[in-house]
């Protein structure tokens, strides 16, 4: 029988900080092509890109509670 995904990454030396997965967009290639461009031209990733477009859209929009750390 296979083993756990989970069994297999630390047995392979995995691990660290492993998160759960929060949130999977879908969308065109162009569209995954433009968010992974505007992330090199801000110099971070595409799930760092979009954590700070939530954080200020929640803040433009009066959004009470503050975005904990992801």
């Amino acid at each position: 029988m296979g083993k756990a995904k989970g069994e297999a990454r630390e047995q392979a030396g995995g691990g660290g900080d492993r998160r759960p997965v929060v949130v999977t967009i879908k969308g065109t290639p162009e569209w995954g092509e433009w968010v992974r461009g505007f992330a090199a031209f801000k110099r971070t990733d595409a799930s760092k890109l979009i954590d700070l477009a939530l954080v200020k859209l929640a803040e433009a929009e009066g959004y009470g509670p503050k975005a904990p750390p992801r």
